[in-house]
């Protein structure tokens, strides 16, 4: 990375779980980072959720304004994660307080495209625009590809199409899964698979410690995946989500956590 950019950047995580994901990312560049110390979380329902995150106004408030003062000197803002409640309401203060800044938001996992439908999205908005009028705060956040940064690192052609597709230029979309991940992107193999053929891996998400599935579902339902991979893959790993770890049951050789 040119000095130039380096000095006057700063790598921003947004949320508490994903600060080991960049390490690479971290090392390769150089870039100062700070980490917040907020941790977001989804409830079963979204009333309940809503409740849980207005109980935390104050916290992620108090948390920006100790931050804020670190970007008196900073052209670039490398971020996390544009996605989440979290995201949201940063970017939005970092936009009035500093709207020359340039923020680049990373890729930090893999998302199930297209499934928020116009109803859902018009509701969001509705409901973050009255709550940002009166009390300056948004209780519902982006999904992947809502235009917020000015630019997105991702990690393959895959995403960078469908940026492309709901507005992005595709000047501000770079695909680098090496910077992401720190390997270079294997095109034959594909992105998830070490060999096509005989390996497979799964990545979990920890929905009961979510409060979105009770712990005995969760485990029907990953040893039902696992019991369906194993059919087709001769080894089958398992990719522990960032946020926390999900306890499982003792599998036969051809199950392994990486």
């Amino acid at each position: 990375m040119q000095a130039e950019i380096k000095n006057h950047s700063l790598f921003l995580i947004m949320e508490k779980d994903l600060e080991n994901r960049f390490k690479f990312f971290e090392e390769s560049t150089g870039l100062k980072v700070h980490c917040l110390s907020l941790k977001s979380k989804i409830l079963r329902g979204k009333f309940r959720t809503i409740l849980m995150r207005f109980a935390k106004v104050r916290e992620t408030k108090d948390e920006y304004q100790n931050f804020k003062d670190k970007l008196k000197d900073v052209k670039y803002l490398f971020i996390s994660n544009p996605e989440g409640y979290i995201a949201k309401n940063f970017l939005r203060w970092i936009r009035k307080d500093y709207p020359d800044l340039v923020i680049i938001s990373l890729q930090h996992g893999i998302f199930a495209l297209g499934l928020v439908g116009k109803i859902d999205r018009f509701i969001k908005k509705t409901c973050n625009f009255i709550t940002n009028s009166t009390i300056d705060f948004s209780f519902l956040g982006d999904g992947f590809a809502e235009k917020t940064t000015d630019g997105y690192i991702v990690f393959n052609d895959f995403y960078k199409k469908y940026l492309v597709e709901k507005g992005w230029r595709e000047t501000d979309v770079i695909v680098s899964s090496y910077f992401l991940k720190g390997r270079k992107e294997d095109s034959s193999a594909g992105e998830y698979f070490v060999d096509k053929k005989n390996e497979a891996i799964l990545f979990l998400q920890c929905l009961a410690k979510l409060d979105m599935m009770n712990k005995k579902d969760e485990d029907a339902m990953v040893a039902r995946v696992i019991e369906i991979l194993s059919t087709e893959y001769d080894q089958v790993y398992i990719k522990q989500h960032p946020y926390d770890r999900v306890d499982l049951p003792n599998f036969s050789d051809y199950v392994r956590e990486i």
